[in-house]
């Protein structure tokens, strides 16, 4: 139905792509240095997905958030907390 968008960007030394699937709510996140694989995160079914600004937003399910942006420097903050 939706084919994947998927999105790079170049800071240096840092590449960055994400791979999202709209309709199936899959994510793939990929993050280079020097061509070294640094990060690598996919996922399926994410809960929410949203961009504000420079900042792209997944809320992966109640207990896990990724959020990264791209500007003044390429960063991806990653938290899941234990709520058991």
């Amino acid at each position: 139905m939706f084919d994947d968008s998927v999105y790079s960007v170049v800071q240096g030394v840092i590449e960055f792509t994400s791979a999202i699937n709209p309709y199936h709510r899959d994510v793939r996140l990929m993050m280079w240095a020097s061509g070294s694989n640094i990060y690598e995160y996919s996922v399926m079914g994410v809960k929410d997905i949203a961009v504000s600004g420079n900042s792209l937003r997944i809320n992966v399910n109640d207990d896990e958030e990724i959020i990264i942006t791209i500007r003044p420097v390429l960063n991806i903050k990653h938290e899941a907390s234990d709520k058991t």
